[in-house]
């Protein structure tokens, strides 16, 4: 895995980090919701083991749906860096 883009949050009043990355192996993104800001939070929601989305046709506006439909709000510069970093991975 790569460098990850990480956003510290709420949800249901409980703390929270949101990751979003991009697999050079795979080949794709990947998000993940973490309970707590500590670096070994228990996953909540992570793209490779959850059905909403195939991780090999994940994309960032899928997670922003994700994010949008349970309430997390998150700074739109992560979406951005995210999409700006894979442009340098070229294989």
């Amino acid at each position: 895995m790569e460098e990850v883009t990480q956003h510290h949050t709420h949800f249901e009043g409980s703390p929270i980090t949101v990751q979003l990355g991009w697999d050079k192996g795979l080949r794709c993104y990947y998000m993940a919701i973490i309970d707590g800001w500590e670096e070994h939070g228990k996953p909540l929601y992570t793209s490779f083991i959850c059905p909403d989305l195939d991780p090999q046709n994940s994309n960032l506006e899928g997670f922003r749906s994700i994010l949008n439909r349970l309430g997390i709000e998150i700074s739109e510069t992560l979406f951005q860096c995210r999409r700006l970093s894979n442009t340098s991975y070229s294989g």
